[in-house]
């Protein structure tokens, strides 16, 4: 978090997300399946780049981006059967009004 005195940018904060999920069992009782197929474990790592502008007449407004699953390993959520994007990078611009 450091804070800065330029008249557009308030803040710039920087960060790491990390997320690890461990095996478990689907009991769920679905017709025409028994179990449901994934990895059985796996860890995702994220990075986080967002700056927040000044204050203006309409709101707040801040630029939000980062890159998801940094060291691009595919993986497949519990319950939700599908390989998930490898790495990937964003960019939005987020105004709270």
């Amino acid at each position: 978090n450091r804070e800065m005195n330029g008249e557009c940018v308030e803040r710039i904060r920087t960060g790491f997300n990390f997320r690890t999920v461990g095996p478990s069992v689907d009991n769920t009782v679905t017709p025409g399946r028994e179990q449901f197929p994934y990895q059985a474990d796996f860890t995702v790592v994220d990075f986080a780049f967002n700056v927040y502008l000044t204050e203006m007449s309409f709101g707040k407004a801040s630029i939000v981006s980062g890159v998801k699953n940094i060291f691009d390993r595919k993986y497949r959520e519990p319950f939700f059967d599908i390989v998930q994007p490898e790495r990937n990078a964003y960019v939005a611009l987020q105004v709270n009004f």
